[in-house]
């Protein structure tokens, strides 16, 4: 393990400052989130270093039980802290990896409009390799309606740029296809480019890389899309918004509820013949209701 500077949160404060650029009041606040979590571990006779997911979650649940949606902007911080301490080689198992706190998530809407989706979109960069990147994933979970769990395994042969095409692996492994529209080939075709200078000169299968040319977690694109959704001005958003939002847009645009109820159940088909007409469906609801399909 990497020697630990003595004041690592000075460190990881000071990265964030240069990286992302953030206000002097946004690393204010992160400081005292960090702050109280040490105060937290010191009860618990250990330290930042130290603390297991468990004790995590239990400082999360104290927080939550007076405000709900602090608990979740703490959780957003204390994720990227550990971030990089194993992206450092600080740490070499991070905590938060799969914690969330999912009671936290009804009171928040549950679909965007097409302004607020626009605006959303809008507060990516796409002349920074990360910020074409991350309007690639929002793209698509946007069109697509799939989770972020089968979102972060699309693998780079899984595009076909020449037919428009996305493979991917639903659940119980059923093979999918999906027509793209333009715009978002469009954003793939940029990405690709960037992803390159995002490798590093590593090697990755995978269609998404993070910033250190490794796979983007579950947790980094939930803090992406929190952090543009609190950019935007749009308060708390999830990634699990937008397959809301992409289901709710269907509907809202003449698609009957029969159908969405298919796209939420196809999945379960199993035998090829079934598959292959559950995605032929897909495709024409999608490209006859589906805003961006237009």
């Amino acid at each position: 393990m990497t020697l630990i500077p003595a004041n690592i949160v000075k460190e990881f404060l000071e990265f964030l400052t240069k990286e992302q650029n953030l206000s002097t009041q946004k690393i204010d606040d992160y400081q005292i989130d960090l702050t109280s979590l040490e105060e937290f571990a010191q009860t618990k006779n250990k330290s930042l270093l130290t603390l297991d997911k468990k004790e995590v979650a239990q400082y999360l649940r104290q927080i939550q039980k007076n405000n709900t949606s602090k608990a979740v902007s703490v959780l957003s911080v204390v994720s990227l802290f550990y971030q990089f301490l194993t992206n450092k080689n600080y740490l070499h198992h991070n905590p938060t990896i799969n914690l969330e706190l999912p009671k936290a998530w009804q009171t928040m809407p549950k679909f965007l409009n097409k302004d607020e989706i626009d605006k959303l979109f809008s507060i990516a960069d796409p002349l920074a390799d990360d910020g074409i990147r991350d309007l690639a994933m929002l793209n698509l979970l946007y069109v697509t309606g799939i989770r972020v769990s089968e979102l972060i395994l699309i693998k780079l042969t899984d595009i076909n740029l020449s037919n428009n095409t996305l493979t991917y692996l639903g659940r119980n492994n059923n093979s999918k296809d999906i027509v793209l529209d333009n715009k978002v080939i469009e954003i793939l075709s940029k990405y690709l480019v960037a992803r390159q200078r995002l490798l590093r000169e590593k090697h990755s299968d995978l269609l998404f890389i993070n910033n250190y040319g490794d796979e983007v977690t579950r947790q980094q694109f939930w803090r992406i899309i929190v952090n543009y959704g609190e950019k935007a001005g749009l308060g708390h958003i999830t990634p699990h918004m937008l397959r809301h939002t992409f289901a709710t847009h269907l509907l809202e645009h003449g698609a009957d509820n029969t159908s969405i109820e298919m796209l939420e159940q196809e999945e379960k088909a199993k035998a090829a013949d079934i598959n292959y007409v559950a995605n032929e469906r897909i495709k024409s609801i999608y490209e006859k209701f589906h805003p961006r399909s237009r």
